[in-house]
C-alpha cells in the first residue's frame, strides 16, 4: 500500500511557516514550523484521531528541508 501526503506553503514569515496538508484527495490540517527552532506546531486537524498518522510523517519531510535551509512552496510524503 503506497503512502501520500501532500504538504503545502500557505503562509510565510521571517521566523515561521504554515502548511497545510493532507492525503491526495483533501486537505486535513495544518502545522506551523519554526524557522529558528525547527519544530512543528499542530494548529488543525479533521478528524483528530489522523494526527498520529500524519504528523510524524510531515515532520520528517520538514525537518530535512528545514536541515537544508529550504522551506518549499509544495513536497510531499510519498513510500
Amino acid at each position: 500500500m503506497a503512502i501520500y501526503i501532500q504538504i503545502n506553503k500557505i503562509e510565510e514569515s521571517p521566523s515561521e511557516v504554515t502548511y497545510e496538508f493532507g492525503p491526495s484527495e483533501e486537505i486535513i490540517g495544518r502545522v506551523l514550523w519554526s524557522k529558528q527552532t525547527g519544530k512543528m506546531t499542530l494548529l488543525e486537524i479533521k478528524p483528530q484521531r489522523r494526527a498520529d498518522y500524519f504528523l510524524p510523517r510531515i515532520e520528517r519531510v520538514l525537518a530535512r528541508n528545514h536541515a537544508a535551509g529550504v522551506y518549499p512552496d509544495r513536497t510531499c510524503y510519498a513510500a
